[in-house]
């Protein structure tokens, strides 16, 4: 049975989701399995329970196929400032997103772990779980992923450097490879030594409802 659960977004990736550049995305698993298998639509690691039957063990991953992850980012909220109608002349709106680039800037953003659940805007469906090693991902992948294409030299694409930790007073960097890209996305988000542990992570594929997700549950609830 398909499950509602929060999941935490950066706001860049927060805006390849809203630009529709982002329909995957990947997390570590936590304890790192030593060997993956799947079964009955789970994954499950095979060296824990001891053996290749699965009945009764507990999955890897707490994404399923059919899960609802309502989206937590940064956040704040109309009135946390005195003056904060200037960014937000619109009162039927509730709520400012990092993302979305305010102006002028608020002082208050909320963490995205604090973000509750009426205030999230996206909701992403699940239709695919795989397990993987993190430097495992494909050329083909590794767009999919939100990472930004900046322009083609001849008949190729070049992607950009993500380096969102240092900020944008670092020299800009092009790939020819998407992976390479990928690889400085996650190093900007996990930590300078993330890419080289090579986690085991969930390669989740999605599709993107810009909507809460209570309300998409109304709409699906309503015959058609």
């Amino acid at each position: 049975m398909s499950a509602v659960k929060p999941i935490l977004f950066s706001a860049p990736m927060v805006r390849a989701l809203l630009d529709r550049r982002k329909s995957q995305t990947r997390r570590a698993l936590r304890p790192q399995p030593s060997r993956p298998v799947f079964g009955d639509g789970y994954w499950y690691d095979a060296d824990a329970c001891g053996r290749d039957i699965l009945d009764g063990e507990p999955p890897i991953t707490r994404y399923a196929v059919g899960d609802l992850l309502w989206c937590r980012e940064a956040w704040a909220k109309v009135g946390d400032e005195p003056d904060d109608i200037h960014a937000c002349p619109d009162m039927r709106v509730h709520t400012y997103y990092r993302a979305d680039a305010v102006d002028p800037e608020l002082r208050r953003w909320r963490p995205s772990i604090y973000m509750p659940r009426w205030a999230s805007r996206l909701t992403l469906e699940v239709s695919e779980v795989r397990v993987e090693r993190l430097q495992d991902i494909s050329e083909a992948d590794a767009p999919a992923e939100g990472i930004e294409k900046d322009f083609a030299v001849g008949l190729r694409d070049v992607w950009g450097w993500h380096d969102y930790l240092r900020g944008d007073e670092l020299p800009k960097r092009y790939y020819a490879d998407p992976r390479e890209s990928f690889r400085s996305l996650w190093v900007s988000i996990n930590g300078a030594d993330a890419w080289e542990a090579n986690p085991f992570v969930a390669a989740l594929t999605i599709t993107v409802h810009q909507v809460n997700v209570d309300e998409l549950l109304r709409q699906r609830a309503v015959p058609a």
